[in-house]
């Protein structure tokens, strides 16, 4: 992730995400929500624009702006349609725009 934005696991800020997020064990035909916060530690206004690719996962919000020093939720959502035992992968992609006024 770019470094202007911090992306954590936890509303209170303390689990910073690097690499991965474990969904844990969800069983075919449920599904679970994993909420992530992206906080903006730039002076100036971001819009950001998110991409999800992978099977069975979905985010509830595309894009959004971001006020400095401000946090802002995204829900990654993952309903798996077959039982396995292995990982299964995602890649979140973020674009941001810098607003200077």
């Amino acid at each position: 992730m770019v470094s202007e934005v911090k992306v954590y696991s936890d509303v209170e800020k303390t689990k910073e995400v690097v690499n991965d997020v474990n969904l844990g064990v969800v069983k075919a035909g449920e599904t679970t929500t994993k909420n992530l916060f992206l906080e903006n530690k730039i002076k100036f206004p971001i819009n950001y624009e998110l991409k999800l690719t992978g099977t069975d996962v979905a985010l509830t919000k595309f894009a959004g702006r971001i006020e400095p020093g401000s946090t802002e939720e995204i829900d990654i959502l993952f309903s798996p349609e077959l039982t396995t035992m292995q990982p299964i992968t995602a890649q979140l992609e973020m674009k941001i725009d810098y607003i200077i006024t």
